[in-house]
């Protein structure tokens, strides 16, 4: 029975199975050439600009009105000043244009924020690219006006710290919807991100909100956690054939001895709207540009865009190849959805379902130790799937291991040494030990990293380098809040008086995950300014 549900679940034939809805277009597919032009164009140095503009009338229109000037020479500047309503960054704050910075604490600064960066479904305008939601939101902040998946969750650790339940809850909410509505999360709620997710961490949303709201918001979000899930494991019949030549289809990799991990992936295999002039200035020069752009546009879904992990040449962008590799953090991700969904299952008194669901965590965690434990390293590192080898990076990705509770005690010791010796810095743990100039790389580091690691130590009881981590980023965090009156994206975690770089746009404020983190982590150790 048991083998005969998980056969059925992994062939996608089970209740609340993953189908694809028809998705909204967008500007790219609504605009044509126009779209082209104006990217091309280089009018916006941010080419995120342009995809979140506003139409000032229809898109029919406004095509009709280009392609009748399209023989004369247009001033595209003022074409689309004339047809569109350009985006704002998100207000910095509040409270200062009330206050001086000195008077207002980071906790202040924090619980101003919240107001700022929240949205209404009323803020959604028509023919905009954005994903309408039926709830109150809250943005990262900066050039980012719309919600990301893997960073709200790391928000929600802040709101419920502040108390906003009710707007945990309509987030919460909000991702139910988009599972509903399009059978995964997308990388955020525009037309542009729908082809490709973010790091799974639904399940550890309602995870969240139950600690808060008690175990029947577990069931709740049962059939939309395991929607999500079926999304992740789809393409699974297409190589698990018994002569199948196939080892991956969309998400999931066929490791050499037949069991399965995953990998990031995206449906699409052309340059990132958000991202166009970027994207084609690299791919021109290259054999096979559907590739890069497929791989780059995987990169984005890691949520690690970018970073060396995932170059074959660290110095080169175009040398991407996500798709090849196997991540640590992916996996241990979906080993948590399981863990929750198996546990779901259990409140329900649904024990044989519980049962397939723990044989899937006993599997991937052994194919986790099989596959990504590097004994030469002493450190959980990335698959090569392409070429069955461990690529011997050392990321901080690593540490997952440790938050899922994969390393044995022998693993954990040398790990742990590993974080005190080499990823510890002045300012937190480091993301990486290469300097490539690509944002997810030294001397960054980045608030979900830090939480993540925190927590992982702490379930190995690892305490005090816990903690010891957990102060060095709280205060790099408050003392450049009280030099700036900002909290941050990222941070140079080495040189803690200057501002991080790196990537493809400058350093945000605002910041979403860095305000849920860094309350959650004051809180946690009890760390004041």
């Amino acid at each position: 029975m048991q083998k005969q549900f998980l056969r059925k679940l992994l062939n996608g034939v089970i209740d609340g199975q993953f189908k694809k809805n028809k998705k909204p277009l967008t500007p790219r597919q609504q605009l044509e050439d126009l779209f082209d032009d104006v990217q091309c164009s280089r009018t916006f140095a941010d080419s995120k600009t342009f995809v979140d503009a506003v139409p000032n009338q229809s898109i029919k229109k406004i095509r009709k009105e280009y392609k009748n000037k399209n023989k004369q020479q247009v001033d595209i500047a003022q074409f689309v000043d004339r047809n569109f309503t350009l985006p704002r960054s998100v207000a910095l704050s509040v409270t200062h244009n009330i206050q001086p910075i000195e008077s207002v604490s980071v906790r202040d600064y924090i619980e101003s924020m919240w107001g700022v960066l929240v949205r209404s479904p009323n803020d959604v305008f028509v023919h905009s690219s954005v994903l309408p939601l039926p709830h109150r939101f809250v943005v990262p902040g900066g050039r980012f006006s719309e919600t990301y998946y893997w960073d709200a969750y790391f928000t929600l650790l802040g709101l419920k710290e502040s108390g906003h339940t009710d707007l945990i809850e309509s987030m919460v909410q909000n991702f139910a919807h988009l599972i509903q509505s399009y059978g995964y999360i997308p990388n955020g709620n525009r037309s542009y991100y729908l082809g490709r997710s973010h790091p799974p961490v639904f399940a550890l949303m309602v995870e969240l909100l139950a600690e808060v709201k008690g175990e029947q918001v577990f069931v709740e979000y049962a059939t939309d956690m395991l929607k999500e899930y079926e999304f992740w494991m789809r393409g699974v019949k297409n190589i698990q054939r018994k002569k199948a030549e196939q080892h991956s289809a969309q998400h999931v990799v066929k490791m050499p001895d037949g069991e399965l991990l995953n990998r990031y992936w995206d449906e699409s295999d052309t340059p990132r709207e958000e991202s166009f002039v970027e994207d084609i200035d690299l791919g021109v020069r290259l054999l096979d540009p559907a590739h890069f752009y497929r791989n780059i546009r995987a990169g984005a879904e890691s949520g690690w865009d970018f970073s060396s992990r995932w170059l074959k040449d660290a110095s080169r962008l175009d040398s991407i190849r996500t798709t090849d590799i196997v991540p640590i953090d992916l996996n241990i991700f979906l080993l948590k959805m399981e863990e929750i969904i198996s546990y779901t299952y259990q409140l329900q008194n649904k024990h044989t379902l519980a049962d397939t669901f723990d044989e899937l965590v006993t599997n991937r965690r052994e194919a986790i130790q099989k596959y990504l434990w590097n004994e030469k390293e002493g450190w959980f590192t990335d698959y090569l799937w392409t070429e069955s080898k461990q690529l011997a990076q050392q990321t901080i990705a690593g540490a997952f291991a440790l938050y899922g509770g994969v390393a044995t005690t022998n693993q954990a010791t040398r790990i742990v040494q590993t974080i005190e010796t080499q990823f510890l810095k002045t300012g937190g743990v480091a993301t990486t030990h290469v300097r490539s100039g690509q944002q997810w790389d030294a001397p960054n580091g980045w608030a979900p990293l830090q939480y993540i690691t925190i927590q992982g130590l702490e379930r190995y009881g690892e305490s005090e380098l816990a903690h010891e981590i957990a102060s060095r980023w709280c205060s790099l965090n408050i003392s450049q809040y009280k030099e700036t009156g900002q909290l941050y994206e990222k941070y140079d975690i080495e040189h803690t008086n200057d501002l991080a770089t790196g990537g493809e746009y400058e350093v945000q404020t605002g910041f979403g995950w860095t305000n849920g983190v860094l309350l959650a982590l004051m809180n946690q150790y009890h760390i004041e300014e």
